[in-house]
Protein backbone atom coordinates (compact mmCIF):
# COMPACT_ATOMS: atom_id res chain seq x y z
CA UNK A 1 0.00 0.00 0.00
CA UNK A 2 1.33 3.52 -0.85
CA UNK A 3 0.06 6.82 0.54
CA UNK A 4 1.18 10.30 -0.58
CA UNK A 5 0.51 13.84 0.56
CA UNK A 6 1.69 17.30 -0.55
CA UNK A 7 0.84 20.54 1.28
CA UNK A 8 2.25 23.62 -0.51
CA UNK A 9 1.41 26.12 2.20
CA UNK A 10 2.03 24.29 5.44
CA UNK A 11 5.67 25.28 6.02
CA UNK A 12 7.01 28.63 7.14
CA UNK A 13 9.52 28.66 4.28
CA UNK A 14 6.80 28.51 1.68
CA UNK A 15 8.32 25.39 0.11
CA UNK A 16 5.74 22.61 -0.30
CA UNK A 17 6.31 19.51 1.82
CA UNK A 18 5.70 16.28 -0.02
CA UNK A 19 5.39 13.00 1.84
CA UNK A 20 5.00 9.42 0.60
CA UNK A 21 4.41 6.37 2.78
CA UNK A 22 4.71 2.68 1.83
CA UNK A 23 3.03 0.31 4.26
CA UNK A 24 3.86 -3.43 4.35
CA UNK A 25 3.22 -6.33 6.65
CA UNK A 26 6.01 -8.61 7.76
CA UNK A 27 6.99 -11.12 10.40
CA UNK A 28 4.90 -14.19 9.46
CA UNK A 29 7.57 -15.58 7.12
CA UNK A 30 10.40 -15.14 9.63
CA UNK A 31 8.87 -17.48 12.16
CA UNK A 32 5.54 -19.37 12.13
CA UNK A 33 4.90 -18.21 15.70
CA UNK A 34 5.86 -14.54 15.16
CA UNK A 35 3.12 -11.91 15.26
CA UNK A 36 2.64 -9.95 12.06
CA UNK A 37 3.79 -6.28 12.25
CA UNK A 38 3.25 -3.16 10.17
CA UNK A 39 6.20 -1.37 8.58
CA UNK A 40 5.99 2.15 7.11
CA UNK A 41 8.74 3.64 4.97
CA UNK A 42 8.09 7.42 5.11
CA UNK A 43 9.86 9.58 2.53
CA UNK A 44 9.63 13.40 2.57
CA UNK A 45 10.83 16.09 0.19
CA UNK A 46 10.90 19.89 0.54
CA UNK A 47 12.70 21.61 -2.30
CA UNK A 48 16.16 20.05 -2.60
CA UNK A 49 15.98 18.42 0.86
CA UNK A 50 15.04 14.73 1.02
CA UNK A 51 14.52 12.45 3.97
CA UNK A 52 13.33 8.95 4.79
CA UNK A 53 12.46 7.06 7.93
CA UNK A 54 11.24 3.52 8.73
CA UNK A 55 8.57 3.04 11.40
CA UNK A 56 7.32 -0.28 12.78
CA UNK A 57 4.42 -1.03 15.11
CA UNK A 58 1.93 -3.77 15.87
CA UNK A 59 -1.17 -1.71 15.01
CA UNK A 60 -2.34 0.76 12.39
CA UNK A 61 -2.84 3.38 15.11
CA UNK A 62 0.78 3.00 16.26
CA UNK A 63 2.29 3.62 12.83
CA UNK A 64 -0.17 6.45 12.13
CA UNK A 65 0.77 8.31 15.33
CA UNK A 66 4.49 7.93 14.68
CA UNK A 67 4.13 9.11 11.08
CA UNK A 68 2.08 12.10 12.27
CA UNK A 69 4.85 13.13 14.68
CA UNK A 70 7.48 12.96 11.91
CA UNK A 71 5.35 15.05 9.54
CA UNK A 72 4.51 17.59 12.28
CA UNK A 73 8.17 18.11 13.10
CA UNK A 74 8.98 18.48 9.41
CA UNK A 75 6.24 21.08 9.00
CA UNK A 76 7.27 23.26 11.96
CA UNK A 77 11.06 22.90 11.43
CA UNK A 78 11.75 24.03 7.86
CA UNK A 79 15.49 24.06 8.34
CA UNK A 80 15.80 20.59 9.70
CA UNK A 81 16.16 17.49 7.59
CA UNK A 82 12.99 15.42 7.96
CA UNK A 83 14.94 12.22 8.32
CA UNK A 84 16.75 13.59 11.37
CA UNK A 85 13.59 14.36 13.37
CA UNK A 86 13.27 12.16 16.46
CA UNK A 87 10.67 9.45 16.15
CA UNK A 88 8.53 7.85 18.87
CA UNK A 89 9.30 4.19 18.75
CA UNK A 90 7.12 1.29 19.64
CA UNK A 91 8.27 0.36 23.18
CA UNK A 92 7.97 -3.32 22.36
CA UNK A 93 10.07 -3.28 19.20
CA UNK A 94 13.11 -1.25 18.04
CA UNK A 95 13.05 0.96 14.99
CA UNK A 96 13.33 -0.72 11.63
CA UNK A 97 16.45 -0.91 9.46
CA UNK A 98 17.97 2.07 7.75
CA UNK A 99 16.24 2.45 4.36
CA UNK A 100 19.62 3.23 2.82
CA UNK A 101 20.68 -0.34 3.52
CA UNK A 102 19.86 -2.93 0.83
CA UNK A 103 16.63 -4.68 1.72
CA UNK A 104 16.90 -8.38 2.37
CA UNK A 105 13.65 -10.27 2.15
CA UNK A 106 13.28 -13.45 4.21
CA UNK A 107 14.01 -16.63 2.26
CA UNK A 108 11.00 -18.15 0.59
CA UNK A 109 10.63 -21.85 -0.11
CA UNK A 110 11.03 -22.69 -3.75
CA UNK A 111 7.72 -23.56 -5.41
CA UNK A 112 7.32 -27.22 -6.27
CA UNK A 113 8.12 -27.97 -9.86
CA UNK A 114 7.98 -30.96 -12.16
CA UNK A 115 10.58 -33.64 -11.58
CA UNK A 116 13.04 -33.97 -14.39
CA UNK A 117 15.60 -36.56 -15.26
CA UNK A 118 18.26 -36.72 -17.95
CA UNK A 119 17.81 -38.62 -20.11
CA UNK A 120 14.05 -38.91 -19.61
CA UNK A 121 12.80 -42.45 -19.16
CA UNK A 122 10.52 -43.75 -21.94
CA UNK A 123 6.95 -44.67 -21.08
CA UNK A 124 6.16 -46.74 -24.18
CA UNK A 125 8.21 -48.99 -26.44
CA UNK A 126 7.42 -50.94 -29.60
CA UNK A 127 9.90 -53.50 -30.89
CA UNK A 128 10.67 -56.37 -33.25
CA UNK A 129 12.86 -59.36 -32.40
CA UNK A 130 14.26 -62.59 -33.68
CA UNK A 131 13.51 -65.56 -31.39
CA UNK A 132 14.80 -69.04 -30.66
CA UNK A 133 13.05 -71.73 -28.61
CA UNK A 134 14.00 -75.15 -27.39
CA UNK A 135 11.29 -77.37 -25.94
CA UNK A 136 7.95 -76.51 -27.54
CA UNK A 137 8.75 -78.02 -30.96
CA UNK A 138 10.60 -81.22 -31.82
CA UNK A 139 13.87 -79.31 -32.41
CA UNK A 140 15.28 -75.88 -31.68
CA UNK A 141 12.99 -73.46 -33.45
CA UNK A 142 13.57 -70.06 -35.04
CA UNK A 143 10.93 -67.35 -35.26
CA UNK A 144 10.07 -63.68 -35.04
CA UNK A 145 8.38 -61.56 -32.39
CA UNK A 146 6.57 -58.23 -32.07
CA UNK A 147 6.25 -56.53 -28.68
CA UNK A 148 4.69 -53.55 -26.92
CA UNK A 149 6.03 -52.42 -23.52
CA UNK A 150 4.81 -49.96 -20.90
CA UNK A 151 7.56 -48.54 -18.64
CA UNK A 152 6.31 -46.79 -15.45
CA UNK A 153 9.58 -45.80 -13.75
CA UNK A 154 11.82 -48.78 -13.04
CA UNK A 155 9.04 -51.27 -13.73
CA UNK A 156 8.32 -52.68 -17.18
CA UNK A 157 5.27 -54.59 -18.42
CA UNK A 158 5.39 -55.97 -21.93
CA UNK A 159 3.35 -58.26 -24.15
CA UNK A 160 4.52 -60.01 -27.29
CA UNK A 161 3.46 -62.47 -29.96
CA UNK A 162 5.84 -64.99 -31.57
CA UNK A 163 5.48 -67.02 -34.74
CA UNK A 164 7.79 -69.99 -35.27
CA UNK A 165 9.05 -71.59 -38.46
CA UNK A 166 7.26 -74.92 -39.04
CA UNK A 167 8.98 -78.24 -38.36
CA UNK A 168 8.30 -81.81 -39.42
CA UNK A 169 9.00 -85.07 -37.60
CA UNK A 170 8.52 -88.68 -38.53
CA UNK A 171 7.66 -91.61 -36.31
CA UNK A 172 10.94 -93.50 -35.98
CA UNK A 173 12.37 -94.33 -39.39
CA UNK A 174 8.99 -94.52 -41.13
CA UNK A 175 7.65 -92.08 -43.67
CA UNK A 176 4.69 -91.30 -41.44
CA UNK A 177 4.84 -88.14 -39.42
CA UNK A 178 3.42 -84.66 -38.79
CA UNK A 179 4.21 -81.10 -39.69
CA UNK A 180 3.99 -78.68 -36.73
CA UNK A 181 3.24 -74.96 -36.71
CA UNK A 182 3.43 -73.01 -33.45
CA UNK A 183 2.23 -69.56 -32.38
CA UNK A 184 3.06 -68.20 -28.92
CA UNK A 185 2.00 -65.09 -27.05
CA UNK A 186 3.01 -63.91 -23.61
CA UNK A 187 3.26 -61.21 -20.97
CA UNK A 188 6.23 -60.23 -18.81
CA UNK A 189 6.73 -58.10 -15.69
CA UNK A 190 10.28 -56.81 -15.18
CA UNK A 191 12.07 -54.55 -12.70
CA UNK A 192 15.10 -52.55 -13.83
CA UNK A 193 18.09 -52.92 -11.49
CA UNK A 194 19.90 -49.92 -12.92
CA UNK A 195 22.55 -49.21 -15.53
CA UNK A 196 25.66 -51.39 -15.65
CA UNK A 197 27.92 -49.13 -17.65
CA UNK A 198 26.05 -48.62 -20.93
CA UNK A 199 23.69 -51.58 -20.29
CA UNK A 200 20.48 -52.03 -18.31
CA UNK A 201 19.53 -55.31 -16.64
CA UNK A 202 16.08 -56.34 -15.41
CA UNK A 203 14.88 -59.69 -14.03
CA UNK A 204 11.54 -60.79 -15.50
CA UNK A 205 8.78 -63.28 -14.80
CA UNK A 206 5.81 -64.05 -17.02
CA UNK A 207 3.40 -66.48 -18.61
CA UNK A 208 3.06 -67.75 -22.19
CA UNK A 209 0.29 -69.31 -24.18
CA UNK A 210 1.05 -71.75 -27.01
CA UNK A 211 -1.05 -72.99 -29.90
CA UNK A 212 0.46 -75.95 -31.69
CA UNK A 213 -1.15 -77.41 -34.81
CA UNK A 214 -0.06 -80.77 -36.31
CA UNK A 215 -0.84 -81.87 -39.88
CA UNK A 216 -0.28 -85.60 -40.49
CA UNK A 217 1.33 -87.03 -43.60
CA UNK A 218 2.52 -90.37 -44.98
CA UNK A 219 -0.36 -92.50 -43.65
CA UNK A 220 -3.31 -93.97 -45.56
CA UNK A 221 -5.64 -91.65 -43.62
CA UNK A 222 -3.91 -88.51 -42.43
CA UNK A 223 -5.46 -86.43 -39.70
CA UNK A 224 -4.86 -83.01 -38.20
CA UNK A 225 -4.68 -82.23 -34.50
CA UNK A 226 -4.00 -79.18 -32.36
CA UNK A 227 -3.36 -78.37 -28.71
CA UNK A 228 -3.14 -75.32 -26.48
CA UNK A 229 -1.25 -74.99 -23.22
CA UNK A 230 0.34 -72.40 -20.94
CA UNK A 231 3.85 -72.17 -19.52
CA UNK A 232 5.63 -70.12 -16.86
CA UNK A 233 8.79 -68.17 -17.68
CA UNK A 234 11.59 -66.57 -15.65
CA UNK A 235 14.72 -64.87 -16.89
CA UNK A 236 16.39 -61.53 -17.52
CA UNK A 237 16.09 -58.66 -19.96
CA UNK A 238 19.15 -56.71 -21.12
CA UNK A 239 18.98 -53.37 -22.95
CA UNK A 240 21.61 -51.21 -24.63
CA UNK A 241 20.32 -47.69 -25.45
CA UNK A 242 21.74 -46.38 -28.74
CA UNK A 243 19.96 -43.01 -28.79
CA UNK A 244 17.21 -41.33 -26.78
CA UNK A 245 14.60 -43.16 -28.89
CA UNK A 246 16.25 -46.46 -29.92
CA UNK A 247 17.67 -49.39 -27.93
CA UNK A 248 18.91 -52.90 -28.61
CA UNK A 249 17.48 -55.61 -26.35
CA UNK A 250 17.79 -59.31 -25.57
CA UNK A 251 15.84 -61.60 -23.26
CA UNK A 252 16.92 -65.05 -22.07
CA UNK A 253 14.70 -67.25 -19.91
CA UNK A 254 13.72 -70.74 -18.81
CA UNK A 255 10.18 -72.02 -19.37
CA UNK A 256 8.12 -74.69 -17.62
CA UNK A 257 4.94 -75.93 -19.38
CA UNK A 258 1.83 -76.41 -17.24
CA UNK A 259 0.65 -79.11 -19.65
CA UNK A 260 2.45 -81.42 -22.09
CA UNK A 261 0.09 -82.55 -24.84
CA UNK A 262 1.16 -85.73 -26.67
CA UNK A 263 0.80 -86.09 -30.45
CA UNK A 264 0.35 -89.68 -31.62
CA UNK A 265 -0.05 -91.33 -35.02
CA UNK A 266 -2.52 -94.20 -34.66
CA UNK A 267 -0.93 -97.65 -34.71
CA UNK A 268 2.47 -95.99 -35.21
CA UNK A 269 3.33 -94.27 -31.95
CA UNK A 270 4.10 -90.83 -30.51
CA UNK A 271 5.54 -88.23 -32.81
CA UNK A 272 6.03 -85.29 -30.42
CA UNK A 273 5.57 -84.06 -26.84
CA UNK A 274 6.83 -80.68 -25.46
CA UNK A 275 9.79 -80.88 -23.10
CA UNK A 276 9.32 -80.59 -19.32
CA UNK A 277 11.84 -77.71 -19.22
CA UNK A 278 12.52 -75.37 -22.09
CA UNK A 279 14.75 -72.43 -22.94
CA UNK A 280 14.03 -69.41 -25.11
CA UNK A 281 15.76 -66.21 -26.14
CA UNK A 282 15.01 -63.14 -28.20
CA UNK A 283 17.19 -60.43 -29.71
CA UNK A 284 16.10 -57.27 -31.47
CA UNK A 285 15.45 -53.53 -31.16
CA UNK A 286 12.77 -51.29 -29.74
CA UNK A 287 11.66 -47.75 -30.51
CA UNK A 288 11.01 -45.58 -27.46
CA UNK A 289 8.19 -43.08 -27.07
CA UNK A 290 7.93 -40.38 -24.34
Amino acid sequence: MALSHADPGATPSGEPLRAEAHVTRHGALDSPSARERLRVVLRTRRGATHGARVIEADTCQGVAEAAAVVLALALVSPGAAPAAAPLPEDPTHPAGPDPAEPRRDPPRPAPPGPRSSSPRDPTLAVGAQGAVDGGALPRWALGGSLLVAWVPGRARVEVDVRRWLPQSRNVGTSAVGARFTLTSWGARACHRLGPLGDLELAPCVGVDGHWLAAHGYGADANQDASARWASLAAGALGRAPLTSWLALRTRVEATVPLARPRFVVERMGAVHQPAALGMSATFGAEVLFF
